[in-house]
């Protein structure tokens, strides 16, 4: 089953109208209308943290991801 299914889907769509200039949580800054917006997962993938910037969002997973590459270890949580 995906993560970015229907359900992902329908969940995105209804907190996005809500999320227009509200600050993301990565980088503090409003969220924009004709910006690129992302649904977060929790770290461990079971539900949401919310909108965020997509860019934000997807640097937050590269940054987890090159650090379990690099160390063998699971990235750390927030």
């Amino acid at each position: 089953m995906s993560r970015y299914g229907w359900n992902h889907q329908q969940i995105r769509q209804a907190l996005l109208a809500k999320a227009w200039g509200t600050p993301c949580h990565f980088c503090g800054a409003p969220m924009l209308p004709h910006q690129a917006l992302d649904l977060d997962h929790h770290v461990d993938g079971n539900g949401y943290r919310g909108i965020t910037h997509a860019a934000c969002n997807r640097a937050d997973g590269a940054r987890r991801g090159n650090a379990a590459r690099s160390t063998g270890y699971p990235p750390p949580r927030f």
